[in-house]
């Protein structure tokens, strides 16, 4: 979109979600759509940050505008059945165009991933290193919390 801001930053990266090692119960392609539709219309249950969020439209393309902190933000979210979901924010105005998209992958039969990607767009100069990896283990912390909130969630 032309009135986007420009890219700034980009960074992505994968969470095996039913990793052998791990001492945790697998989780179905299916139980983990459910949380991905449900981080989009009850995003509060995944951040305590966010005091309100209102809906509007129906999928697959749902706009919120919801509360964190004393910042309004307003997106929209794309809900690619059993697929992916893309959250692109639309105000505050100075980061129009940032997105996340989050994909299920299933490389084989055993493995499930989620593939996070995030775009981050602004009017300022494109993060230094230090800033850039504070970003990428912000980013990372976030999508462990989001995931063990899954789990939490779908074995209660």
């Amino acid at each position: 979109m032309s009135d986007w801001a420009p890219l700034l930053f980009r960074y992505e990266h994968l969470v095996n979600l039913n990793d052998a090692v791990l001492p945790t119960p697998a989780l179905s392609r299916a139980t983990v759509w459910s949380g991905l539709c449900a981080r989009a219309i009850a995003p509060q249950l995944y951040d305590e940050s966010i005091s309100a969020c209102e809906i509007q439209g129906g999928a697959p393309l749902l706009m919120r505008s919801y509360r964190r902190h004393s910042t309004t933000i307003k997106d929209e979210v794309r809900l690619d059945p059993l697929g992916q979901v893309t959250f692109v924010t639309l105000i505050p105005a100075e980061f129009r165009g940032s997105a996340l998209r989050i994909r299920i992958e299933e490389p084989d039969d055993s493995s499930l991933l989620l593939h996070f990607v995030y775009e981050l767009r602004g009017r300022g100069a494109a993060p230094a290193e230090p800033e850039a990896a504070a970003l990428r283990g912000a980013y990372t912390n976030a999508d462990a919390a989001f995931v063990a909130r899954l789990r939490e969630l779908a074995a209660g």
